[in-house]
């Protein structure tokens, strides 16, 4: 194999005729490139700050919603088996009132 037929089997690289960027011109600099920096910079501090605190409000719910179902696991608890005592007080019969006798003086 020569090195004519290696060269034959490579791609061409011929420049294209027309340009393919546009070139650097030193005009098109502005301050706004560096405004555009910052702006961009101050978005990127946004979304880290928005995402703290979404992430910060989604935990609180998340605690509230444990303790509200916490309570009414308790609240069905007490309403199968409530205590003993607040039962006998509830369901036991008033004491008999004392008879007054002139006897007993």
């Amino acid at each position: 194999m020569s090195i004519e037929e290696l060269l034959s089997k490579l791609p061409v690289f011929a420049r294209p005729e027309l340009s393919t960027f546009v070139p650097y011109d030193i005009n098109s600099l502005t301050s706004e490139m560096v405004l555009e920096k910052q702006r961009d910079e101050q978005h990127k501090k946004i979304r880290i700050i928005t995402a703290i605190s979404l992430s910060f409000i989604a935990v609180i719910t998340i605690c509230v919603l444990a303790f509200f179902v916490n309570y009414t696991k308790k609240q069905r608890k007490f309403a199968k088996n409530p205590p003993v005592s607040s039962r006998n007080l509830a369901n036991r019969p008033l004491p008999p009132a004392p008879i007054y006798h002139p006897r007993n003086f």
